[in-house]
């Protein structure tokens, strides 16, 4: 059987055979970790609320909103005793947000509010898997090394939107209103599949790929100097 004591990089004689590399554990009970997950997340943006109030009693307010998010997990996804399968998800959401409005004094009978708010998407995710044929020898001729299947999802979103709203006081115990809004919706996805294959180990298995150089190298394709070519969705 396999030795227990294995290194992501390294593997016991006796778990090797002629011609080939053995994944087998010692005992299909045990489940290995050969590399630690990875969870990174990182948020920023900010939000501003500006207003000021006429002669008249209008009140003008202007909220703004920013965010952007990053996000890369990663794990061992294969539970034999050396790194096999690699599945990482990533992520690079922004968005930005601006509302203006107009409203008038909050006395009197007749009270009204008129705005307008607009809203800006731009998301880019993406789920990968890299195999690694043989994670302990280089590759012959003609073999390939290093094997990534993915998916890229890349979403753009826009909203815009107008609204009024109109209140009066009937009487001290009824009142009446009545709003309008009209929000027009542009929204547009590109998902991409595929696999790319290489001769030689493109990164360290215990770095992260980013959502970013996943579409870089889509982009690129076979002109990409980090892969040897890119084969269609079907080839595993």
């Amino acid at each position: 059987p396999c030795d227990d004591d294995i290194h992501v990089f390294t593997r016991a004689t006796n778990c090797a055979i002629v011609g080939g590399f053995n994944p087998s554990n010692a005992d299909f009970h045990d489940v290995y970790m050969a590399v630690s997950p990875r969870g990174y997340v990182r948020i920023e943006g900010g939000s501003a609320k500006i207003s000021h109030t006429f002669d008249s009693g209008i009140e003008l307010t202007s909220i703004s909103a920013i965010e952007n998010t990053f996000v890369e997990l990663s794990e061992d996804i294969g539970g034999a005793n050396v790194l096999l399968f690699n599945g990482m998800q990533g992520a690079d959401y922004s968005q930005f947000s601006q509302e203006l409005r107009l409203s008038s004094s909050a006395s009197g009978r007749f009270r009204w509010m008129l705005g307008g708010y607009y809203f800006d998407e731009d998301m880019l995710l993406s789920t990968a898997v890299r195999r690694d044929l043989n994670p302990t020898a280089p590759a012959g001729p003609g073999t390939s090394r290093e094997i990534i299947a993915y998916n890229l999802l890349d979403q753009k979103d826009k909203d815009l939107s107008f609204y009024g709203r109109a209140e009066f006081d009937i009487s001290e115990r009824l009142t009446v209103s009545v709003g309008l809004r009209y929000t027009a919706n542009d929204k547009s996805a590109d998902s991409h599949f595929g696999v790319f294959v290489s001769p030689i180990t493109l990164y360290d298995p215990r770095n992260f790929i980013s959502t970013t150089v996943l579409n870089e190298m889509r982009a690129n394709g076979a002109e990409d100097p980090r892969i040897a070519r890119v084969a269609v969705p079907d080839f595993l």
